[in-house]
This record gives structure tokens, sequence and C-alpha cells, in this order.
């Protein structure tokens, strides 16, 4: 009797740790909520509290709300964190009041700041804002800068004079007494071809500065300066921006990692997910929303993860199945419940593959990511074209990003698409604008034309890379130096803004620099160095970049490119500085020397170069396969891959053109296809699509044929 007892017990334990591990699968921690915070970066630092008349010394990390103000005194310098989704740095001698400060419980995409600068200067770096009713905005007693995702730099002069930089993306400025009138106006006239990008146009895109007068009306404009660029406030803040973006990254994947679940690799992914609808069944309302937004996105995360250790064909068929998940429960009752979830979701781990160029492996998943947020949209027209709007905004980013790798054809595809995508956008709002709300109607013309101004700045950098690199001054200064106003100075500048201590050391949250610090004199800087070159392999006639990253002797690695000389040691090929160019076909050797204080470290690189090689077909491929269902997988992306000669091959989506050979089976747009035929035809039908691809004159064309089935 007692060994039955004893068997039972046991049992009952490992049932008891059984039934605790099987719960535990779906269990997921208690997150904190995000607040408006400050940090002392420097003393003096002062705050007035909401509804009180005097400063009080500031606190390390106190939490403020909206009606605050902080003061900074001769030296001071602090930093103001908002939700996680911005970070604004006061200079020295500057005063700002917090005028809004909100973001929605039940859907923080939903974010809106508002701040007051009274005088002095401040930096924003500002995450990309996901909702068209979100804003961040910062006004002076002139001007309003309002941005959806940059970095940009602003000063409130004491006459009432202001001047904006922009650091990276673009940024809308209005006078104060203008309003929203400016921006369509503008946008009304860039429709029509009647307004030429230059002074008067109310935004300032990536690496300029302009001036605006007391009355808000544009004094100036001209690109940032070198000196400027080299300066300690302009250098510090833009490293303080990196650390910023990095920081937050890595906590988003941190709190991910934590919310646990599995990869769908894994044997225990099944058990997983029910584990999940046992968790979902029990919570209450409240509780079910906020279970729900966690799983889809720690789903997503390991989707990521996938992509990230070579798999990223599977990666890519698990989010269809999601997708479709997904797109099944939007057509049940609590569709708009589930919309908020995704929606959360999604914005929650797209800065993650922000940053995936074009040849990375979560380059697909990212572009799923934007179309799945598109779909959740789709009934609200406005809230569609800004979504529209961040997916040409990313390529425009992809631009940017390529052009500093000197990747100038893949800049030019994605320079291109984004061109077209604006325009294509610009078009469909002029009917969607006139039923929207002053804020909305503000908000989506703002956006459109911050992106138009942004992609025209972008491509004026192709161009010159088309040229090659002009001259470089030598700097004479590493202070700020002040845009020029084109009227008359009234009185004399305001003092500089670069704190005056020079023993400080940096902040500790900056990240070493990427670039090459200057020429010192001693003993060597760094232990090695490496070169490498991209693309590769070449063709005959095709050039490649090389770039040489040396290893300091305490860690970390600095570019020195501008500073290394190459040599040819193997093989044939022509050499213009960190540029080759392929002249016959074979393996080359390179060498990169870099002389560091009475040491030369040497590396060598090969690259590939074939011989020229032809256009030669088009391949389409459909990224949710070739057999869709009208209600559980209607849509899919359709690729385009040209295919050469040498068996090279390249995306050229964005290039080609298509058609569709059955309307009824469904529509085109793009490259997008969506099934839609009746219900009354029943069984599938067929359609085939096709498309054409010319370049250097020779057309290809190519088809793939979908299934649709009721």
């Amino acid at each position: 009797m007692k060994r039955w007892a004893v068997v039972v017990g046991v049992l009952a334990v490992l049932l008891g740790l059984g039934g605790w591990w099987f719960w535990s699968l779906a269990a997921v921690p208690d997150e904190a909520a995000s607040q408006v915070s400050l940090k002392i970066d420097r003393q003096p630092v002062s705050v007035r509290l909401p509804n009180t008349t005097l400063f009080v010394d500031a606190t390390n990390g106190m939490a403020l709300t909206a009606g605050a103000t902080v003061k900074t005194g001769e030296g001071g310098q602090a930093t103001l964190t908002f939700f996680r989704q911005a970070e604004t740095r006061l200079d020295q001698n500057s005063e700002v009041t917090i005028g809004d400060a909100t973001q929605d419980a039940n859907d923080p995409t939903k974010t809106t700041v508002r701040l007051d600068l009274e005088i002095g200067r401040l930096w924003s770096r500002v995450l990309r804002l996901f909702d068209l009713d979100s804003s961040y905005s910062v006004k002076t007693s002139s001007v309003v800068a309002t941005v959806r995702g940059t970095a940009f730099d602003i000063r409130a002069n004491a006459d009432k004079t202001a001047e904006v930089w922009v650091s990276e993306s673009a940024v809308t400025v209005t006078p104060v007494a203008a309003g929203s009138d400016v921006i369509e106006n503008a946008s009304k006239a860039s429709r029509e071809g009647s307004l030429t990008v230059g002074t008067s146009t109310p935004a300032v895109a990536e690496g300029e500065s302009a001036v605006y007068g007391s009355d808000g009306a544009p004094r100036g404009r001209s690109t940032i300066s070198k000196d400027t660029r080299a300066g300690r406030w302009f250098m510090t803040n833009t490293l303080s921006d990196m650390a910023f973006v990095r920081a937050e990254r890595d906590a988003r994947r941190d709190e991910l990692k934590k919310l646990g679940g599995t990869r769908p690799d894994s044997p225990l992914d099944g058990l997983s997910q029910l584990s999940e609808r046992l968790h979902l069944s029990f919570a209450d309302d409240a509780g079910r929303d906020e279970l729900a937004e966690r799983y889809i996105a720690r789903r997503l995360a390991r989707l990521i993860e996938l992509a990230e250790t070579g798999k990223a064909g599977l990666a890519s068929q698990e989010f269809a199945r999601l997708e479709n998940q997904v797109k099944t429960k939007l057509r049940g009752s609590e569709h708009e419940r589930e919309r908020k979830r995704i929606k959360v979701a999604l914005a929650r781990v797209s800065l993650l593959v922000e940053d995936a160029s074009p040849s990375s492996a979560l380059y697909p998943l990212k572009q799923r990511i934007e179309d799945l947020a598109s779909s959740l949209v789709e009934e609200d027209r406005a809230a569609l074209l800004f979504a529209r709007l961040l997916a040409i905004d990313s390529r425009i980013n992809e631009a940017s990003k390529l052009l500093d790798d000197n990747m100038l054809e893949e800049a030019r595809t994605a320079l291109d698409a984004a061109k077209t995508g604006v325009e294509n956008v610009d078009r469909d709002a002029a009917t969607v604008l006139p039923d929207l709300n002053e804020e909305r109607r503000a908000s989506l013309t703002g956006k459109i034309f911050a992106l138009k101004v942004r992609e025209e700045a972008v491509r004026t950098r192709f161009r010159a890379s088309l040229q090659g690199p002009a001259p470089e001054p030598v700097a004479t200064s590493t202070e700020p130096v002040v845009a020029t106003s084109t009227e008359p100075a009234t009185t004399p500048p305001p003092p500089t803004t670069v704190p005056p201590p020079t023993t400080e050391p940096p902040p500790t949250t900056v990240p070493p620099p990427t670039t090459e610090p200057p020429p010192t004199t001693g003993t060597p800087v760094y232990s090695s160095i490496g070169v490498f070159i991209q693309p590769n392999p070449i063709n005959v006639g095709q050039t490649a970049s090389l770039t040489v990253l040396a290893t300091r002797t305490g860690g970390g690695q600095d570019n020195v490119t501008a500073r290394s000389t190459f040599s040819v040691v193997n093989g044939q090929g022509g050499l213009n500085g960190p540029t080759f160019t392929g002249t016959v076909a074979g393996t080359v050797t390179i060498q990169a020397a870099y002389f560091d204080n009475g040491t030369t470290h040497t590396a060598k690189t090969t690259v590939s170069v074939s011989g020229v090689a032809t256009l030669q077909s088009l391949v389409l491929q459909s990224t949710n396969g070739t057999l869709l269902d009208r209600y559980e997988n209607p849509s899919t992306q359709i690729q385009a891959y040209a295919k050469y000669s040498d068996g090279y091959q390249k995306l050229v989506t964005n290039l080609s053109t298509f058609t569709n050979s059955n309307p009824a089976a469904g529509t085109l747009s793009g490259s997008s296809f969506t099934a839609s035929f009746s219900q009354t035809q029943g069984g599938t039908v067929t359609t085939d699509i096709e498309g054409t691809f010319t370049e250097d004159g020779k057309t290809v064309v190519g088809s793939i044929v979908l299934t649709v089935q009721q």
C-alpha cells in the first residue's frame, strides 16, 4: 500500500511539474511603462514644475510631465527622453518647456511631443513615428519644426530669429503665424511643377541648414559645412544619436528575448502556441490584449532570429503563415482590437530590421513587415497613405546608406523606387486630403513634402558620387559655424553654445568614433588593419570600393580609408584611390597600407573580375507561392530577378513593369497581387503575371502563373 502511495505521489509531482512547465511556455514578464525623464549631463540644470513659479535644482533621472520647464546655465547640458521614442539634448544657456508629452496607454504607437524652446539650442533624435496622428515638434517664437523620425538641431536666438540644422531625414519648418497653409500651398505648387526646392521650401533636408527671421520667413539656406560637422556640439550629438539608437535597439532585443517563446524550428513550438491559447482563454479583456500583443511581438522576434541565423526561407514561410492567421482574425468580431495588437507588435520589432539593406537576409522580412503594416489600415485611406510613406522613407534611408558604401547602382534603384512611390502617394492624396481634419491634412501633406525634399537631397548626393569626390578644403576651425543669413546683420551674433571645458571626458553613452581621429605622434595607435572590397565579384569595366578599418590597440575600430594607400600586387586592374576598376578577367589581389606613427600596417584582399556579362532573362517569383486562396492567403508580392550570362542575378522588381492577363482573378498594383474573383465563379481561376525589364537597350520578359481558389 505504501508503495502505491509513493508511486501516486511521484506521479502527482511529475504531473504538477509538467503542468507548471507547460504553463511557463507562454508566461511573459511584466514591463515597466515608459515616461519622460531628465538626465543631467553637466550642471547647472534647473527645473520649474507645472503650476509653480520658481526654478529648483534638477535631480538626475527625475520624471517630468507636460508644463515642466528645463533650464541650463552657463556650461550646463541636459538630456530629455520621451517614452523611449525620442531623445532631446539641451545646450548651455537654454530653456525649454514641455507643452505636451502624451502616449496612449492602450496604443503606444500614438505619441505626441510638443516643446517650446524659449531661448538657446537643442538637438533631437526622434525614432520613426508609426501613427499618422503622432508628432514631435519644437516651437520657437518664430517657427515650428515638425518631424516624424529624424535628427535635427534648432536654435532660438534672443532677437527671435531661428536656425535649423538637419543631420538625418527632413524637417518641415513653418512660421508660427502661418500654420499648415504653407505646407499645403507648397505641396500643391510641387504637384503642379511650379515650386523649386530651395530657400523658400518649407522643409529642410538632411545635410542642410536654414535661417529664419523673427517673422518666421526663410532668410537663407546652405549645406552644413565640414567645420560645423567637426565641431564639438555637432560631433558629440551625432555620436550620442548612434548610442541612443543602438541602446534602444539592444533594449528591445533584450525585452523580446525575455518574452520567451520558441522558434518555428523548435520541436516545442506547437506546445508553446497551445500554451499561449490557454493563457489567452483565462485572461480578462485588458489582459488578453496585452498578452496577444506580446505573443505576436515575440513570434516576430523569433522569425528575425531565424533569418539572422541563415534560415531566411523558413522565416519567410512562417511569416506567411502568421500573415494568414492575422488576416483571418481581422475578419473576426474582435478585428479592431486585433488590429491594434498587431500594429503595436510591428512597431516594437521594426527597429530590429530598420537598417537591413537589400542584400541582407533580413530585407524580405523588413518588406513584409511594411506590407503587413499597410494592410492593417486599408480601411483608413489617410493612414494607408502614411504607411506607404513610411515604406518610401525606408527606401531613402537605404539609398543614403548605400551611397555611404559607394554602392551606386543599388542606391539608384532605391531612389527611383522612392521617387515613384512618393509621386504615386501625392497623386492619390489629392482625393483624400479634402475629407481630413486640419491636423491630419497637415501631417500627411507635411510628410509627403518632406520626403520629396529629402529624396531630391539624397539624389543630389548620388549625382555628386557619380562625378567623383570633390577636393576637400582644409578645415581651419573645430568650432561650429553658424549658418549665414541673407539679410544684413543688425545685431551681433549670439555667443557660441559650444561648452568651454575641454578636459571633461565625453558622456559614457557615446560610442567610439567611426571616423578616423586626427593623426598623432609617438607610439602606434593601431595594432592592425583590414581591407574589404565591395561589390565582389565584378565584371570588366565595373568598379568596386575599398574600405580600410584599423583596430585600435585598446579595442574598437576606425575607418582610415582616406589615409591609406593602395596597390595591385597580383593581376591587372585600375586603381584611383580606394576605387578599383576591373580591366581584365581574373583574380586580382590588392594591398592596402596605412602609416601609423612610424609603423606601416598592411593588409590584402582579392576581387574576382569576370568578362562582360550580358542580360539573358527575367525570372519572376511569388513570395506567397503560386496557389492563392481568396480568403486564407489572397495577397502576394511578385519579385523580378534579372539573370546574366555569367550566372549573376539581381533583384530588379522596382525597375520592372508588370501586367495581369486575367483581371477577374485579382488586382495587380505595381508588384502586389490580391485575389478578388467573384464568389459566383467558384472553383479555381488562373492568371499570367508578365514582367518586363530593360537595361542598356535590351528588354527581357518573364512570367509566372498564379492560381486562385475559392
